[in-house]
This record gives C-alpha cells, structure tokens and sequence, in this order.
C-alpha cells in the first residue's frame, strides 16, 4: 500500500464520518421538526431533564462538548422560546445556571415521543455488539481531538 492508498483510505473514512454525522442531525432534525426543536435543542433540554437541577452553563457545554460561547448562545435562544431560563447561583451570583421551564419539560417529552421511530431505526441498523463497537470508537475520536 503507497502512500496514495493510505491518503485515499483516510480520505473517505474522514468523508464517511462527516456525512454520517451530517445524515444522523438531518434525520433526527426532520423527527423534532414538528415541535420546531432541533436535535442540539433537544439534547440541552434532555441534559437538563438529567440532572435534575439547574445547571451552569459551562457544564452544558462540556455535555455538549461545545465552547461556552455556543453553549451561551443555545440558552440565550431556548429562553427566547420560554423552555429555560437563566439563575444565578445562590452560593456565587457570577455564576449562571439554566433551569427547565414547565414548558422545556413538556417540549422535552414531545420530541421523545417523535424521536421513538429514527431511534428504532439506529438501533436494528446495528446489533449490540455492534453498537457498542461503534459507540467506542466514535468516543476515542471525540478523546483525543475533543
């Protein structure tokens, strides 16, 4: 194998990953389109719901491996729409947290509910073993480059 090959084999597999990542969004985006949340929407709010409390938004970007910027920017819209808003800490108020509205909550559930069918989907795509492999794989790139 020459370094042609190699570059070649590199090149489609970045290729491969970008589109599978790009057609995973876009199918789950077209799922929650109904209840207008896009999939990085829906996994903020599925964060929260998590937790159980509000969290800081520096911690919702490291969940979303994000910059805090962009993180900041996803809040500033989800309270725009009423399914969060914004505390201060009440042990250090130059920290700011987000908080799930009734409303979050209950957009949160719809689009579990509309998520039922490309989850389905994912998941006969690959048998366990497969999923597994997959999911740690995926998880080293995110490692060593994220």
């Amino acid at each position: 194998m020459n370094y042609t090959d190699v570059d070649q084999q590199l090149g489609n597999l970045v290729a491969l990953l970008i589109s599978s990542g790009q057609v995973t969004e876009d199918r789950l985006g077209d799922s929650l389109h109904p209840i207008e949340l896009s999939p990085i929407k829906f996994w903020t709010l599925n964060h929260l719901v998590a937790a159980g409390e509000p969290l800081p938004l520096s911690e919702i970007a490291e969940r979303l491996h994000c910059a805090r910027s962009n993180a900041t920017q996803l809040i500033d819209r989800l309270e725009a729409e009423g399914l969060v808003h914004r505390i201060h800490d009440p042990h250090d108020r130059r920290m700011v947290r987000a908080e799930l509205t009734p409303a979050g909550r209950r957009r949160f559930e719809e689009g579990i509910a509309l998520l039922e069918e490309p989850t389905h989907e994912l998941r006969d795509m690959f048998d366990p073993a497969e999923r597994e492999q997959l999911a740690n794989l995926l998880a080293r790139i995110r490692e060593r480059w994220g």
